[in-house]
């Protein structure tokens, strides 16, 4: 009768221990699941009236003489439901160079401003222009210091602009219905830094 008892015991030990072991490559099969799942972009659905968002600017660096220019563009578009109709003093496309080493008001170049009088759905309008960089000397911020010569940058901006009190003029055709994408994000990509003869 002992060894009958022995013998279930350990059987019962060894079964206890097939169940821990399964379960832990279970939870290490889900994690690795888990892990490999692919990663799906989060989709913007888009929202029940217009939508004006601001792109990100495309920058190029061009040299003429000894002075250096950044080519500049960028896209205002639709992507609501609504055409977006409005007086054209109440709303604009706005392509902006802040320069950041300024502030107040004289720290934003206005390269281009555009009215929007009208932009219907999935419609786009282009903005563009040339920035010439004060003081520039050369591009490579980025070599060892050099006596005499500093950093300098500038940040370039895409804005859909709005009279403050376009929500309360009876117009629902230019109510945005979604307001954060009215700028285009600050990313590094945004930023330009150069060189410049040091102001001190």
């Amino acid at each position: 009768m002992k060894k009958n008892k022995k013998m279930f015991l350990a059987l019962g030990l060894i079964a206890v221990f097939a169940l821990a072991v399964y379960a832990q490559v279970a939870v290490q099969k889900a994690d690795l699941t888990k892990i490999q799942k692919p990663l799906t972009a989060r989709i913007i659905q888009p929202c029940n009236g217009p939508d004006l968002v601001a792109g990100r600017p495309v920058i190029s660096k061009q040299i003429i003489g000894d002075k250096g220019y950044l080519n500049l563009s960028a896209k205002v578009m639709n992507h609501g439901t609504k055409d977006f109709i409005s007086n054209p003093r109440q709303a604009s496309a706005q392509l902006i160079v802040k320069k950041l080493w300024m502030s107040g008001p004289g720290a934003y170049v206005y390269i281009q401003e555009i009215p929007i009088a009208r932009l219907n759905v999935n419609q786009e309008i282009n903005l563009s222009g040339r920035f010439e960089l004060p003081w520039f000397e050369r591009w490579d911020c980025d070599s060892p210091a050099v006596p005499g010569y500093c950093c300098q940058q500038v940040q370039v901006l895409v804005m859909v602009s709005y009279d403050p009190d376009i929500m309360m003029d009876g117009n629902t055709d230019n109510d945005d219905c979604r307001y954060n994408n009215n700028q285009c994000p600050d990313v590094p990509a945004n930023h330009v830094w150069y060189t410049v003869e040091c102001p001190w």
